[in-house]
This record gives structure tokens, C-alpha cells and sequence, in this order.
């Protein structure tokens, strides 16, 4: 378990599981047993947190989320979250264009996104995602819109470690890669055909935060059989506008993505949208 003899790492780590496992009631053994740790650790934990009002009991053994618990993450998706602004030009997309819109966002720390938000198509046929799930950020168009936004010493970090193929027509050498790149900074957008899942089509454009850094992206997803190739350049220049709005707000609001010392120090790129 990450943090083991660090009293407030081993909170975070409980902490981190029961956000990402939010099924309770959950027990002491067996979030012990999930964490590779110890049940008396995990008491002492659940125990804190108890304390505090961040768990309760549930009078058989296990414990459920307490009402400050719920409160701190009202508070946070309410008030610190870009969730609650962005989503309306979210919906005027999905309005406009009839499909599944995503907003990205892009952690340079982990060298990792996540869907932090979606506004779903009302096609019965559809795809289905997760939000807040960690993923590869140079597979498809959510995660290549991320990618060409990188600074050139980010992308050789993503090169040096390798990387490895989500579906067969995941983008994976150098000579690939550089050449989305180079498309999504001429035009602004990028579309791919499954390359993060099979069948799925993608149209994105990135965000960029207040300090001109890569925030994210704004993404449409189609079933590949409801997909008119002939219109994806028309509905890229909707992303795009869409994208634009959305760094623009970024911007105004001060959000910032955080960046990773002596990796995103380098000036960012110039995308249309930018």
C-alpha cells in the first residue's frame, strides 16, 4: 500500500479507494485486503475518519459515507470543479450536432486523462464511458487532442517510457504520433476511427488553462455505422468553436492544470483555438 508508514499517505490512499469504489457499506478486511495492507490499519484509518464525520457505522461491521463526507464533495464539484461551468457549451454541442459529447482533462503529473464530464447522445445506440477513470493520453481523438497540446519535452518523455496499443489502430511510434500532432496543430481538431475503443469514431480539440497550457479537450464520440465522413471536417470546426469557448471561460475562471517540474516549463504550442 502506497504510503504505508506515512500516517496521512495511508489516509489520502483509503481515501482514493472508497471515492473509486463508492459501493458501500465497506468493510475493514476487505478494503484491507484491496490495499494490500493491514485490517488494523484500515481500522485505525476508519476510525479517524469516523471522528470526523466522514464515515459512519452501519451496526453490522461496515461502514458508509458520512454526511460531511458527502458534503466536502458537494462543496468541491460545486465550487472548485470546471464541471458546473463548462457543461452548458457541453450541451449546446450535443444539441447541435445530435451526439455524445465528452470534456477531457489532462493530469501532467501522471501523464494521464480522464472524462470529467459528458453530455450523452439520445440515439439509442451509443456508447457507454466512464467518467473519472484514468487513461492513456495518446490513444484516439480525446487523448490525441491532449497530446498535440504537450510540450515537445513532454511527448519525448511519453517516447522514452513507450507506448502501448489500446485497439490495432492505436497510434503508437513516433513517426505516427508527430503526425497527428502536426494535424491538430494546422487545423485545431483532430477525428480517428477506433483507436481508444473499437467501432467508436472521435472529433476533438484541445483546452488550454490560464497559463496557455493543455487543460483538456472537448470531444464528440459516433458509432462508427451513424458516421458521415463527408461532414466530420464541418462537425470538427464545431468542436473546435466549441473549444475555444471553453478556454476561453478556463481562462477567465483562473483554472489551472498543475504542471511537472522541469517537464512543462516549455512554452506551449501554437494551435488554432489556442
Amino acid at each position: 500500500m502506497a504510503g504505508e508508514r506515512e500516517p496521512v499517505g495511508r489516509s489520502i490512499d483509503v481515501l482514493v479507494w472508497l471515492a473509486t469504489h463508492p459501493t458501500p457499506p465497506w468493510s475493514v478486511r476487505y478494503v484491507a485486503r484491496e490495499l494490500s495492507t493491514s485490517p488494523t490499519t484500515i481500522h485505525r484509518v476508519f476510525g479517524i475518519f469516523e471522528g470526523r464525520g466522514l464515515l459512519e457505522r452501519d451496526g453490522s461491521g461496515g461502514y458508509l459515507p458520512g454526511l460531511e463526507l458527502y458534503r466536502i464533495c458537494h462543496s468541491v464539484a460545486s465550487q472548485l470543479s470546471p464541471v458546473r461551468v463548462l457543461r452548458p457549451y457541453l450541451e449546446k454541442l450535443a444539441d447541435a450536432c445530435g451526439e455524445t459529447v465528452i470534456f477531457g482533462a489532462y493530469d501532467p503529473r501522471r501523464g494521464e486523462m480522464m472524462y470529467l464530464d459528458m453530455v450523452q447522445s439520445a440515439h439509442p445506440i451509443r456508447y457507454m464511458l466512464d467518467l473519472n477513470k484514468w487513461m492513456p493520453v495518446h490513444a484516439g481523438a480525446t487523448g490525441l487532442a491532449i497530446f498535440a497540446g504537450l510540450s515537445d519535452k513532454e511527448r519525448e518523455a511519453f517516447y522514452a517510457r513507450g507506448l502501448s496499443p489500446l485497439t490495432d489502430r492505436t497510434l503508437v511510434t513516433r513517426k505516427e504520433l508527430e503526425a497527428a500532432v502536426a494535424k491538430v496543430r494546422r487545423d485545431g481538431y483532430i477525428w480517428t476511427h477506433g483507436q481508444r475503443q473499437i467501432g467508436a469514431v472521435g472529433i476533438a480539440s484541445p483546452v488550454f488553462d490560464a497559463a496557455g497550457e493543455v487543460f483538456g479537450d472537448v470531444c464528440v464520440t459516433i458509432p462508427e455505422q451513424r458516421v458521415d465522413e463527408s461532414k466530420l471536417d464541418s462537425l470538427g470546426a464545431d468542436v473546435l468553436a466549441t473549444a475555444e469557448a471553453v478556454s476561453s471561460e478556463v481562462r477567465q475562471l483562473g483554472y489551472r492544470r498543475g504542471w511537472t517540474d522541469g517537464v512543462s516549463a516549455s512554452p506551449a504550442p501554437t494551435i488554432p483555438g489556442g
